[in-house]
């Protein structure tokens, strides 16, 4: 098979399959989040919680689906991986894929290591502060991989859909980037709706 009709495959339904079971476990884990969102213990209210619920909600649906990506990617006849690794989505699921466990990884290696009883484990805050480094790994990683010249985007749809989810956890950052005061004053366009 040739590297044109690998790079643009059809999407299939085993494909699809795999994109389900991943909307499926994104979800799963947004409900601890969600709940954690409506416990005594998360004192934001407004526009604050409507941001951070919105991005619970769409950052594991993110998550899992740039690891499926990957599943997705590496069925049956692919690429070498020489050039996938030249393409800018296939890169930002494999770098957000190393980010999130390097998260996990701190955040356990945390809690067994502190004391119970001076902070109570929160599903909300394990995840911000695990997800907090994928977009800052993604822009690096794309960086890099335009600085050397190896860029080489794909027409494909597995490449265009992590390219956007990459577009995503970026934004995302800038967002977080913008001073408190300015960020607080965005309208409430979706209090209530989203809560």
């Amino acid at each position: 098979m040739s590297h044109a009709r690998i790079s643009t495959r059809r999407f299939t339904l085993a494909d699809l399959m795999i994109l389900i079971a991943a909307t499926g476990a994104g979800m799963a884990m947004f409900r601890p989040y969600q709940a954690a969102l409506a416990g005594p213990g998360f004192q934001n209210a407004g526009v604050l919680r409507t941001i951070e619920t919105t991005y619970g909600a769409w950052s594991f649906l993110a998550a899992w689906w740039m690891i499926a990506l990957l599943i997705i990617q590496y069925r049956g006849v692919h690429p070498h991986r020489s050039r996938l690794a030249r393409r800018p989505g296939h890169v930002a699921c494999g770098v957000a894929a190393v980010a999130l466990v390097a998260g996990i990884t701190q955040e356990l290696t945390r809690f067994t290591f502190q004391d119970p009883i001076i902070k109570a484990f929160s599903f909300h805050q394990s995840w911000i502060t695990m997800s907090a480094r994928v977009g800052p790994a993604v822009a690096g990683a794309w960086f890099v991989l335009a600085l050397s010249g190896r860029w080489r985007a794909d027409g494909g749809w597995i490449d265009r859909l992590g390219r956007l989810l990459g577009c995503c956890w970026i934004g995302w950052q800038l967002l977080w980037m913008i001073p408190n005061v300015i960020r607080l004053q965005i309208p409430p366009f979706c209090d209530g709706v989203l809560t």
